[in-house]
């Protein structure tokens, strides 16, 4: 709060320092400008590749053991019923479709009526290839318009073909349709593809690291965990080390500080609070507590293990422990009742039998 930087970037600095090694090199060198900050946007671009290389191989290798060129498919339902699709854009001989919508319908009406027209692709495996195809054909960019509402709602039916006439093919694809879901989230939501600028990419990988001033920030941030799998780029260390690289506090916590600045002229005690509202030094500081949380581990564990040990030892006879432990608490509260005189000449006879 202090810093304006965000608890994220705080907490990864501390996690960076517990951690030790490059993820710790990386944060210090992001966060003391040895690196430039846009050259983490070309890695998580490298990223989103890999997990598009992952899924695809794994993909892949499950469709081969399916022998998907052996199982029959019907091409004729899949062009009726983009026929159907087609025909539900038009109004009385109007489109209701952009000139970039009806050009797509037009592109994928031709790639339709080849595969209809090849019968060696009326295939489980020639549908899969036609999915493909129309997956490349969905246009790029962030805002793509009515043309990618076209490629997808006919790729709904090439997929609901595929469910319906290949049923084993789904099993495999599902992971597949995940990965690809996923991968469009994070180029919108992160500006994450080629024809989004550099610099949009950096500033909303750097939204990351802010408090969850509005619910965009926190999905950001789900994505950005979900790209940290796809490979060791250190995305969130380094973000945090940008967002700790100022010495100066961010947003309107420089108010705070320019106020506490000015007081301290008058009652300079207040001036001690002025380290704690620089990023820069409370990043150090988070860095440096998790490194000597590092150092500290092994000493804890020596200490953990022959308690534990102890613990395990004993719990067979945890009932007896407590009820000596619970007579031992009553003898005593007996005895300062006596000491104080608080038993009745009838009560210490009894405790006499």
């Amino acid at each position: 709060m202090t810093t304006g930087a965000g608890k994220e970037s705080i907490s990864e600095a501390f996690l960076a320092g517990r951690a030790g090694g490059e993820r710790q090199q990386r944060f210090t060198d992001s966060m003391r400008g040895v690196e430039e900050p846009g050259a983490i946007v070309e890695d998580a671009l490298s990223a989103v590749r890999n997990m598009r290389n992952e899924s695809g191989a794994n993909f892949r290798a499950g469709k081969e053991a399916l022998q998907l060129e052996k199982i029959p498919v019907d091409m004729d339902k899949v062009a009726s019923r983009f026929t159907t699709l087609a025909d539900s854009f038009m109004y009385e001989g109007v489109s209701e479709l952009s000139p970039k919508g009806q050009m797509k319908l037009a592109e994928l009406q031709k790639i339709i009526s080849n595969w209809q027209k090849s019968p060696g692709l009326h295939t489980a495996k020639g549908l899969d290839i036609l999915k493909r195809r129309i997956d490349n054909a969905y246009p790029a960019g962030i805002n793509p318009g009515d043309e990618a509402m076209v490629a997808k709602r006919t790729r709904d039916i090439v997929m609901d073909e595929i469910r319906e006439q290949a049923p084993d093919y789904t099993k495999v694809m599902k992971p597949y349709e995940e990965a690809l879901r996923l991968e469009r989230e994070i180029q919108k939501a992160l500006s994450l593809n080629k024809q989004a600028a550099a610099d949009t990419a950096l500033r909303k990988l750097q939204s990351v690291m802010r408090n969850n001033v509005n619910a965009n920030f926190g999905e950001r941030l789900n994505l950005v965990n979900k790209l940290e799998s796809a490979g060791d780029y250190y995305l969130l260390p380094r973000l945090a080390g940008q967002a700790l690289n100022s010495f100066t506090p961010r947003g309107l916590q420089g108010l705070g500080a320019t106020g506490v600045g000015v007081g301290g002229v008058a009652n300079p005690p207040m001036l001690a609070a002025l380290p704690a509202m620089s990023p820069r030094l409370m990043g150090e500081a988070a860095m440096a507590a998790g490194a000597g949380m590092r150092r500290i581990d092994p000493l804890l564990e020596q200490v953990r293990s022959p308690m534990n040990y102890a613990q395990r030892a004993l719990m067979p006879y945890a009932s007896q422990i407590q009820a000596g432990a619970m007579g031992s608490r009553l003898a005593g509260q007996t005895a300062r009742a006596g000491e104080e005189d608080q038993l009745t000449p009838t009560q210490r006879m009894m405790l006499m039998q």
